[in-house]
């Protein structure tokens, strides 16, 4: 079971059908699609940033992209982007594992951008969440 229920509630809500896989230890969100056998294209990778004011925002990107820092600071209006550091992701997400963000900075009070060809026509992702579990989720 997940240690934490805040995704697992919000599907439960939003009557969304998942289901829960463990998975083999992976470091990366595109090592994590190799071991599940996903495409990476489908595995979401949630990228913590911070920007100069010391806001933070998430961007979501399929596993196999690089995040544009450039495109997501013209679209978000939040300039001079870094990435979060770990302390900083740990004290921000205290009910996840590392490497273990779920793609809904809503559910922690923070902004949340998805790169629009990942959201394109998709019914269907991959993601991982809180613990030594991935999620999928299906419309």
């Amino acid at each position: 079971m997940w240690t934490n229920t805040r995704v697992q509630t919000l599907l439960d809500v939003e009557d969304l059908d998942y289901e829960k896989m463990k998975h083999a230890e992976a470091f990366t969100a595109r090592g994590l699609a190799a071991v599940s056998r996903i495409p990476g294209r489908e595995m979401a990778k949630a990228v913590v940033l911070r920007d100069e004011n010391a806001r933070y925002l998430m961007a979501v990107v399929p596993a196999t992209c690089r995040l544009d820092l450039e495109a997501l600071s013209w679209a978000s209006g939040h300039s001079a982007l870094s990435l979060a550091t770990k302390e900083e992701i740990t004290r921000l997400f205290p009910d996840c594992d590392p490497g273990a963000i779920p793609p809904f900075g809503n559910l922690y009070d923070i902004p949340t951008f998805v790169a629009y060809h990942r959201a394109g026509g998709l019914t269907e992702a991959d993601f991982a969440a809180m613990d030594e579990h991935g999620a999928q989720i299906a419309e």
